[in-house]
């Protein structure tokens, strides 16, 4: 290597330590990011305060917890504060964040907000966020007791639209119905609470969303819902532009039979296209479609649309993504280009992502354009985030600092120690040396917290020259390594490689009947159910050794990634594998995570040599190629699934333990090495009273003369 270092590295899928604790699932949140991809989360807990979760590079944990809300309790001479609802949104050309919160003092609500905040790493905190209260001043309708229902908030690239939905129930006049108001900073009409007329009494129920429609001066909200007893879909101007004493236009669209929930999006020409899931279809409003009485195009047809609660729509220059929530609590999402909008065949296949999910909130990375979300489900708050590079998603929990005595927390991960040495094989302290990874993954490196990509980060050795770098893991798929010094000589490391070599050299039925689990005591249990027939033994150990060939066909460049993104499903037509639709296949993974009925084969395309992952559900083959480690790697799960092995079984065969024998002989060694120290201790109990009678005596003689 390059002036005689040498950088050297060891691997292994091994139990790794926290002291930490997880954050608990949230009432509400929202998630934001960072200038540099970084997550905001903005949520309420339980405790029902307002708290802003940063992913935090540098840190002991990766995430930072900060209280947003409770110094508003000095405004109400200390009186206890509830944070009852917020809504956050992030500028798309300056990224600056702008907040608007209630709370609830003595059963009163109260509305105020934070513009203009820093979205640059740590610039938001406890101490610099400012709180602007907007007091309730509408002429028509003093003394109520304020009630605050839903807040919105639509950023443009020039400002910040605000409307809020209060209860009427404490009127003159009392009602079950919703009162909008548009909230002017300005006071344009003397007033920061202006009402909206939206055609009719406002049902609790509705769905809104702001945008603006083509050829609008102001932005309007469109809401979906029941407005004077009838089903509406419409949009409606925040005020008239013209004469703000004056009406706003509103405007009616044609309802999609079945209407549950609606998104817009910014097409980047000022103006927002809408989406309407309704029944099992998504139906597209253009923004130069949305006149009266418009009727929007069914652009796509799939049960996972029926029953949607929540929309969520983002687009880059090129790409609208729009994400839904449905009824049987799964998300999922579909990508189209742009241009091809309008076209049914251009829309990706939609599939489940993840189950059982209360909440989520998804976003674009806008450093990498990857697809992440925040999500409840089966009551834990998780992050997740698909590769770009390799397509597979990763799902991790967030960790904050915990008290001292709460109990580690322990996980599987790649651990990799990386040492530096000179020429003369002596160990490099305190040098820096550039790690990056070919995809997005979360690490502790030296015990702090890192996200790596394919930016080399810089690292010092530590004191015996070592970097020790733990990628905590799912299953057995992790980001591949590349450390580099200054003089430019490269390491690559594939953390992943032993373990997969492992678990698929059991290629024949013996060998898997063989292969146990080593618990740390050192007893074994068969990896495998005896009960398991030899036919299915013998799939397994097949498809061991298809996998292990298309391994070797990508592991040969092992930082190889694919340079294509799938977009939308087209028909494949190969001679080895007939007709099938290919798949994301990433996405693909996760909807066989759902638990839906399926058969899958490994079958190489002879034409081209590249290996294949064609699975079949139902009548339909879907097929997604094997291009790169990752992709193969993440087919280890659904081999052993066959045999009912689970994924949990599967780490614990392949973790790194030390040999039982060898740790309790160094128990031994330790006990006989104490053994020995006391025994010495005691054998020379004798001479030590001597010597101390000496010294007496010889003190009693001197103090005598």
């Amino acid at each position: 290597m390059a002036n005689g270092n040498q950088i050297t590295y060891s691997t292994e899928l091994m139990v790794n330590f926290k002291q930490a604790e997880v954050i608990s699932p949230q009432k509400k949140f929202q998630a934001l990011q960072t200038n540099d991809g970084y997550s905001l989360l903005f949520s309420i807990g339980d405790d029902e305060i307002l708290y802003l979760t940063e992913q935090t590079q540098g840190s002991s944990t990766g995430w930072e917890q900060l209280d947003l809300s409770s110094q508003l309790s000095t405004n109400y001479n200390g009186a206890k504060i509830t944070a009852k609802t917020f809504a956050v949104a992030q500028n798309v050309s300056t990224n600056k964040i702008d907040m608007a919160l209630a709370i609830t003092v003595d059963s009163v609500d109260y509305l105020y907000l934070s513009l203009n905040n820093d979205s640059t790493n740590n610039s938001i905190t406890s101490s610099t966020i400012s709180w602007t209260l907007i007091p309730y001043d509408d002429p028509a309708h003093t003394g109520i007791t304020l009630d605050i229902k839903n807040i919105y908030i639509a950023e443009t690239r020039c400002q910040e639209y605000i409307v809020v939905d209060i209860s009427k129930e404490s009127f003159a006049e009392p009602t079950n119905f919703l009162q909008r108001y548009y909230i002017d900073m300005a006071k344009t009409n003397q007033t920061y609470w202006n009402p909206m007329d939206i055609g009719g009494d406002l049902d609790p129920n509705v769905a809104s969303c702001l945008g603006r429609k083509a050829n609008e001066r102001v932005d309007g909200i469109y809401t979906l819902g029941s407005i004077n007893g009838e089903s509406e879909l419409l949009y409606a101007q925040l005020y008239n532009p013209f004469i703000r004493q004056a009406p706003p236009i509103i405007t009616r669209l044609q309802i999609p039979q079945g209407a549950s929930s609606l998104v817009a999006i910014d097409n980047g020409n000022q103006y927002t296209d809408l989406f309407v899931a309704a029944q099992n279809s998504l139906i597209y409003f253009p923004a130069d479609q949305q006149h009266n009485d418009a009727t929007g195009i069914e652009i796509l047809n799939n049960a996972l649309f029926d029953g949607v609660s929540k929309l969520y729509a983002y687009s880059t220059d090129d790409v609208y993504t729009v994400w839904g929530l449905n009824r049987a609590n799964q998300i999922f999402y579909t990508s189209c280009l742009k241009v091809n909008a309008t076209n049914p065949n251009g829309w990706s296949y939609p599939v489940p992502i993840l189950t059982g999910v209360d909440q989520v909130s998804p976003y674009i990375n806008c450093v990498n354009q990857g697809h992440t979300f925040f999500a409840v489900a089966e009551n834990e708050l998780i992050r997740a985030e698909k590769s770009t590079q390799t397509s597979i998603w990763s799902f991790q929990n967030m960790l904050i600092k915990a008290p001292v005595n709460t109990k580690a927390l322990q996980y599987s991960s790649y651990t990799t120690n990386i040492q530096l040495t000179d020429e003369n094989d002596q160990l490099m302290a305190n040098t820096t040396l550039y790690i990056s990874a070919n995809t997005t993954i979360p690490v502790y490196i030296n015990h702090l917290y890192y996200v790596l990509n394919e930016t080399p980060l810089p690292i010092a050795t530590d004191k015996v020259g070592s970097i020790n770098i733990v990628q905590g893991v799912q299953d057995i798929v992790g980001g591949q390594l590349v450390i580099t010094d200054n003089c430019g000589a490269t390491v690559s490391i594939n953390p992943m490689d032993k373990a997969f070599n492992k678990i698929t050299s059991l290629d024949s039925s013996d060998k898997l009947r063989n292969a146990k689990i080593t618990s740390p005591n050192g007893t074994q249990t068969p990896l495998i159910d005896p009960n398991t027939s030899e036919n299915d033994l013998q799939q397994v150990a097949n498809a061991n050794t298809s996998l292990s060939k298309a391994y070797s066909s990508v592991n040969k460049s092992s930082l190889y990634t694919p340079t294509t993104a799938m977009l939308a499903t087209r028909p494949l037509q190969s001679s080895d594998i007939g007709s099938a639709i290919e798949a994301d296949i990433g996405d693909m993974f996760q909807w066989l995570e759902s638990g839906i009925d399926h058969a899958f084969q490994l079958i190489e395309d002879t034409a081209t040599g590249v290996w294949n992952f064609v699975v079949t559900i139902g009548d339909a083959v879907y097929q997604g190629v094997l291009d790169c480690v990752e992709k193969v790697v993440g087919v280890v799960k659904w081999i052993y699934n066959v045999i009912k092995t689970a994924i949990e079984d599967l780490i614990l065969f392949l973790e790194f333990l030390f040999e039982w024998k060898d740790i309790t002989r160094t128990k031994e060694v330790i006990a006989n090495f104490v053994k020995l120290y006391v025994q010495n201790d005691i054998a020379q109990i004798g001479v030590i009273k001597e010597k101390l009678d000496g010294e007496m005596q010889q003190l009693i003689t001197t103090i005598d003369s």
